[in-house]
């Protein structure tokens, strides 16, 4: 089965750790992903930074949470 998960924070890992190790299909939604995977240093409860974790998970893809269509004017409301 494929899961997307919104959020690279602890849940989101834990969620993510879980179900790639059963097996399944994961993607983790992050608003800038290079800004995300570049990251360096350790977030707000400890955790290691997202790139360090990602780098040990490589089976977990990470995709952004929205990509405006071309021509339009992204997320913005008319």
């Amino acid at each position: 089965m494929c899961w997307a998960l919104l959020g690279t924070g602890g849940v989101g890992r834990a969620l993510a750790d879980r179900l790639s190790a059963l097996g399944h299909d994961v993607v983790i939604g992050a608003r800038g992903v290079e800004e995300t995977c570049s990251r360096a240093e350790p977030e707000g409860r400890g955790n290691m930074p997202f790139g360090d974790w990602h780098a040990r998970r490589p089976v977990v893809r990470v995709a952004p949470l929205y990509q405006p269509r071309s021509g339009s004017a992204g997320n913005r409301l008319p």
